[in-house]
Formats: C-alpha cells, sequence, structure tokens
C-alpha cells in the first residue's frame, strides 16, 4: 500500500457564555493532525487525530481519536470514527454507520456508543452541569436507521428512527422526516422535523425542528467558496431549570488558496438553552492537504 494523503489542520476559538453554571468566558488553542492512506485495491482511508483544550491554562480536553471509511463489498461503505479520553484512560465515544444503496434509496444503519464520564468529565470542561452529567456513571447505546430516497436531481426526502438505550435512565426513541433541496455542484437546503419520547424523564420528551443550507455557487461572485447556515429549535414537554425550549444558530463560511490545498473557514455560533443563557462562539480552522505521490 503506497500513503497518498497527508493533511494538517488548527483552529483556534474565543467563547463567551453567561450562564447559569459556574463557566465563565473560555478560549482554546486546538492542534489537530491527521494522516491518512489510500490504496485503490484496499478501498480505504484511515485518520488519527490528538486534541488538546486549553481552559485558563488548565487542560480542558485531551483526546485521541481514529476515523475510517472503507469501500465494502456490494457497493457498500462503513464510515465511523472513535475517540479515547487520555484522562480518563477510556473510550468516550464510538459511531459508526454503514450505507447501502439501493438504486435510488440510500439506507444507513448506524450505532453510537458514549460514556458520560468520560465524554463529559474531563479535567476543566467538568463545570456545572457537565461535572453532573459526568458523575451521573451513565452510558448511552444508541442505534437506528436513515433512509433517503432521491426523487429526481432536485429533491430528496427521507426519516429517521433512532433507539436511546441508557444504563440508568429510561429508554427513548426519536422519529423524523426531512427534506432536501440539491442545486448546482454542492448546494443544498434542507430542513427536518422530529419528535423525541421517553417513559417520564423530564428533558428526554421534545419535539425538534431543524433548517440549514449550504451555498457554494452564490458565494462564489462575492470572492468565498461557501457559506453555511443552520438553525435548530428544540421545544421541551416539561421545563428544564425553568426553560422549555433552547436555540442553536450557526454561520460560517470559508476560502481555499494554493490550489485548495489550504483552506481558511470562519464560523459562529450562538445557542440559548436550559443550561446557559446564552453562549457565542467564534471558530477560526486552517488546514493544509498534501500528496506524497
Amino acid at each position: 500500500m503506497k500513503p497518498s494523503t497527508d493533511c494538517a489542520s488548527a483552529a483556534i476559538w474565543e467563547s463567551t457564555s453567561p450562564c447559569r453554571s459556574t463557566a465563565d468566558s473560555r478560549s482554546a488553542w486546538i492542534p489537530r493532525m491527521d494522516a491518512a492512506a489510500t490504496a485503490s485495491t484496499a478501498g480505504y482511508v484511515l485518520g488519527l487525530s490528538y486534541k488538546n483544550i486549553d481552559n485558563d491554562n488548565d487542560t480542558a480536553e485531551e483526546m485521541l481519536g481514529v476515523d475510517l471509511s472503507a469501500a465494502l463489498p456490494a457497493n457498500l461503505t462503513l464510515y465511523g470514527y472513535s475517540n479515547y479520553n487520555q484522562q480518563t484512560d477510556d473510550w468516550a465515544e464510538h459511531s459508526w454507520e454503514l450505507r447501502i444503496p439501493i438504486e435510488r434509496l440510500l439506507l444507513k444503519p448506524f450505532f453510537q456508543h458514549f460514556s458520560y464520564e468520560d465524554y463529559f468529565g474531563t479535567g476543566a470542561n467538568a463545570v456545572n452541569p457537565f461535572r453532573g452529567l459526568a458523575a451521573l456513571d451513565e452510558e448511552l447505546t444508541a442505534y437506528g436507521m436513515d433512509a433517503l430516497w432521491r426523487l429526481d436531481e432536485a429533491w430528496t426526502v427521507g426519516g429517521k428512527v433512532k433507539f436511546l438505550d441508557y444504563d440508568i435512565r429510561d429508554k427513548a426513541q426519536t422519529y423524523s422526516v426531512l427534506a432536501i433541496w440539491h442545486g448546482q455542484e454542492s448546494t443544498e437546503i434542507g430542513g427536518e422535523l422530529g419528535r423525541t419520547a421517553s417513559d417520564n424523564v423530564a428533558g428526554n420528551e421534545y419535539t425538534l425542528a431543524r433548517v440549514y443550507a449550504y451555498l457554494d455557487t452564490a458565494a462564489r461572485p462575492f470572492g468565498l467558496d461557501f457559506v453555511s447556515g443552520d438553525a435548530l429549535l428544540t421545544l421541551y414537554d416539561e421545563d428544564i431549570y425553568g426553560e422549555d425550549t433552547s436555540l442553536f444558530l450557526s454561520l460560517g463560511t470559508g476560502k481555499r488558496f494554493l490550489d485548495d490545498s489550504l483552506s481558511v473557514k470562519v464560523s459562529g455560533d450562538y445557542s440559548q438553552d436550559p443550561y446557559f443563557d446564552d453562549d457565542l462562539r467564534g471558530i477560526l480552522t486552517v488546514s493544509y492537504v498534501y500528496d506524497q505521490h
């Protein structure tokens, strides 16, 4: 096998969060190094990553990650990643899916597993309410299926079903429907409406609505390669800390240089939920990809 692609990237963000917990403004520098190897006979890409976040001179998060994309027989494709928490010395999460194309239909069965102690209980990140989540010793296993039907060149419709199995809390199920409009190149605009239900678990029964857009051709007259936006509204059946809604908004853009080898992306996120009054975050990501032939 001959290695063909390597990538290096780094990101920095500044975040301010007047919140209900004890956290205040935070800043972080995140170095990430990825290496990938491909071969036409093997048909896979393997990535390794390392992430370290510093919060006011204290280590907030230190993770090792591995991700894989593999072409399988019968036109199947396997995607997934796993992250290992260096501070707790255990796996924090696994997320894997299999893509099964059947003419215009695409089926995506998936499996996910999260350990609350290893996912939330990391150094300076373990502040309320996250310290409380880590202390629950909870583990979540999620599995289900996405189904997407390509009606024509412009439209895709689909549905999702997701089962949530907790070690401690009651089980829950999520069902949603979605529609996506496809424009030129990678341009698309989509929406999703979903419902999560469980047995008398406050905060675990809610309705979710999402709209998003990714525009590339429309961004080029302004000297940009893309503009993206995402809006997510959640309506809880029961109040959480006196709040029954949460809102997330995101806006991003980017530009590629040096024959698309160097990529610069800027994004801004705003969220308001039962745990944080207002959270505003800006992220700058710079990545460089180079080939070895």
